[in-house]
Order: structure tokens, then sequence, then C-alpha cells
């Protein structure tokens, strides 16, 4: 979700404007509407920073609303509107009062992610008893699951190399060497990295130079280059900067933010249309915005 507006607007922005009827554009204008409103909501829903109440149902409902003008825009009246009938999108109105009472969504996480439940459905799915003990059968069983992969993992019994070689530290990518940072620049492809705090037009980009130690790949960007990339995300041009702290090795724990003190922020650079320009988004959900700050997105 951090990345789909970004991967939106570069869509929309290579559409050939020739083939454009106006009622396309109609419909398009409603379109970025809507992926505008989803990406504003969830990335406050998912702040860990607290939010008002009010100002989460606001952004909840202005995303419904803005469901409901695309469907009249693009469909039939005879068509039911697709969010209308899914549980998953009027489930939304309940989040502000729930994050309220147990806390930011942010904390629910479990496991990795949805891939956690596919484990789960494979074991609910054995028979058709529902009653509690049955159920508690089943999840003594999915803990004898989990309880193997974990001995397995942690024993490194995987052959592959590739597969159990450690390229994350914290929420940042330690990529293998210097070189595959560069060239991953000048391909214009997506890069992850880390701020620190007192460097906040500087991205750090980190490859690895011995077992525990790594090296860094500074960027910096220029605030006079900001501009908007179609759909809401602002994007800058960026350039390698030489600095000492190229040169220096730092220990791997020091990307880790419950201990360490380089890092700040982890973030991820997203390549647009012209060579050298990225958006920034950080783990914390902020962006990158036209005055040069790493602030969470909003309406204007």
């Amino acid at each position: 979700q951090r990345v789909s507006l970004h991967l939106f607007g570069q869509f929309i922005l290579n559409i050939n404007e020739e083939s454009q009827t106006t009622l396309f554009k109609a419909y398009l204008d409603d379109l970025k509407r809507l992926l505008s409103s989803c990406h504003v909501m969830i990335c406050m829903l998912m702040c860990k920073k607290k939010i008002q109440k009010e100002r989460l149902d606001t952004v909840i409902k202005l995303f419904l609303s803005c469901c409901h003008h695309f469907c009249v825009e693009y469909y039939d009246t005879s068509v039911t509107e697709f969010w209308f009938t899914k549980s998953n999108f009027l489930g939304l109105l309940n989040l502000p009062d729930q994050i309220e009472i147990y806390g930011e969504l942010g904390y629910y996480w479990d496991g990795v992610f949805e891939r956690a439940i596919q484990a789960l459905k494979k074991i609910l799915k054995l028979g058709f008893r529902k009653t509690p003990s049955s159920m508690n059968k089943k999840m003594i069983l999915l803990q004898k699951y989990a309880a193997m992969d974990y001995i397995r993992n942690g024993f490194n019994l995987e052959e592959d190399e590739e597969k159990t070689q450690k390229r994350y530290q914290g929420g940042v990518k330690i990529y293998k060497n210097k070189s595959e940072i560069e060239v991953r620049f000048e391909q214009c492809r997506c890069l992850s990295g880390f701020t620190l705090p007192n460097k906040k037009d500087y991205i750090y980009v980190p490859y690895s130079s011995g077992r525990s130690l790594f090296k860094v790949v500074v960027y910096k960007y220029s605030a006079p280059s900001l501009g908007e990339d179609g759909l809401g995300m602002y994007n800058a041009k960026f350039e390698h900067v030489a600095m000492k702290s190229e040169n220096t090795e730092f220990s791997k724990k020091n990307l880790q933010m419950n201990g360490g003190n380089e890092c700040n922020t982890y973030c991820l650079m997203l390549p647009c249309r012209e060579r050298g320009y990225y958006s920034i988004i950080t783990h914390m959900w902020r962006e990158l915005y036209v005055d040069g700050s790493m602030t969470l997105p909003y309406y204007s």
C-alpha cells in the first residue's frame, strides 16, 4: 500500500493524451480522487502517532464518498456499487472507535502479515466440527507446525545459501555491495535506506562490508527540484554525495532503532519518470512534502 499511489501516478502520467476522451477524463479524475483518498486514509489509520477519532472518521467517510462518486460516473445505475456490498468497506467505519479503545492499528499486525492466515485456513478446514474442544485441538496442531518452522529456521536447515543469508536489518535492506546500489540508482529502481536526525536532506543506503559491518552510499535531494508526480506524491532530484561517512564502517546493530544510534527513520526511495527523481515514504507513513519536510499526507 505504501507504494501503490506512486505506481498509479506513474501509470497515469504515461497515458496517451490523444486517446483520452472527455468521458475518460471524467472517469480518471474520479479514480484519482478514489486512490488519493484511500492512500491518505490508510496512512492515517496505520500511523502510530495519535490522531483524533473525529479526523479518522472524516478521512474514512471521504474515501467511501469517493468510491460512491466513482461508481456513479463509471457504472450504469443498474449495477450495485462494488463497495456497498463488501463488509470490509463498511467495517472501516468501526476503526476510529476501535483505535481509541485498543490503540493504533500498526500494533495489530501479527506473524508474517496475511501470509500467516494461509496456514491457519488449512487447519480450520479440517473437519466440520466447530465446538470449543475441536477448535482447541486445531489450535494445538497449528502451534506444533509453528514450532517446527521456528526450529527449522533457527538451525538454518535450508540448503540454499541465498535464502538463509540475512539481507535486512531492522527495517532497511543491506545491499551486497556498493556497485549494486549505484546500478539500481542509474537504472531508476527502488532503493531502501534510512535517515539521520540532523540530516533531513540526506538518504543513507547501506551495503555489507563484513559479517556484522556495513558502509553507506549517500544521496541528497535538491529542494528547488521538488514537484508532484501527478497523483499527490512529491518527488525531488537526488544526486550522489561523497562524504567522509562513506568510508566509515558501522555495526549492523546500529540499524536497529531499539538500540542503535545511527538510524532515525527507515524509508524507501521510489523512482519517478525522470532519471534521478525519487519520491520518499517512511516506515511511519510519512512522505516527502513540497516544503522538504517529511509529513503525513492530507487533503488540500
